[in-house]
Parts: C-alpha cells; sequence; structure tokens
C-alpha cells in the first residue's frame, strides 16, 4: 500500500486503470518516496509502444480516471515487452525489485 498524505493508494487499482488502456500491454505500480522523504507517490512502470503513446498521455489518461491522491506523481517508466513472457506479471515484480535494489 502507497501513503500519499496519509490517504492510501492501492497499486493494484491504479495497475488495472493502466490495463484499461488498449495501448498499454501490462503495468506495474509501486510507491517511491518524494526529494524531501516525506510522503510516497505513486510511479508506473508500463508494457507500451512508445512512438504509439507518450508517458505524459499514460499520466493524463490516469488521471481522468482516479481520485486526485492517486495521480502518478512519480511518472511513467516503459519497460521493453522482451521482459515479460505472456504478460506473466509474476515475472514484473521481481524484475521490478532488481531495479529498485528492493526485494520484492
Amino acid at each position: 500500500m502507497i501513503k500519499y498524505k496519509g490517504l492510501q493508494v492501492a497499486p493494484a487499482e491504479l495497475e488495472a486503470v493502466l490495463l484499461s488502456h488498449p495501448l498499454v500491454l501490462d503495468a506495474a505500480v509501486i510507491g517511491v518516496l518524494t526529494d524531501d522523504g516525506t510522503n510516497e507517490v505513486p510511479r508506473a512502470y508500463v508494457v507500451a509502444d512508445k512512438s504509439k503513446i507518450a508517458s505524459e498521455e499514460i499520466v493524463e489518461f490516469v488521471k481522468g480516471k482516479v481520485a486526485g491522491h492517486k495521480q502518478l506523481r512519480g511518472g511513467v517508466r516503459s519497460l521493453h515487452a522482451g521482459i515479460i513472457c505472456d504478460t506473466n506479471t509474476d515475472f514484473v515484480y521481481p524484475f521490478l525489485g532488481g531495479i529498485l535494489g528492493r526485494d520484492s
């Protein structure tokens, strides 16, 4: 669970919104600390064709579907589709843990 200004943000809810976009093939959402270290903000990692949809478009898509405290303030990072076999999300999370230097 991500905590933003004392409010709970469920990564699974944001992942479901991201996956409802026809150009997003897979998605994972994590909490990242803000620069001042006082809050966590949601960051999305998506598998999508960057030539067809930009990160900013994904942020705007989510913005129109969720409450203000659930916005992707941590941004969107694109992942190459080759790292995921058959959209197996059991593979996405360990991969992200390796990127972030955390256990998943």
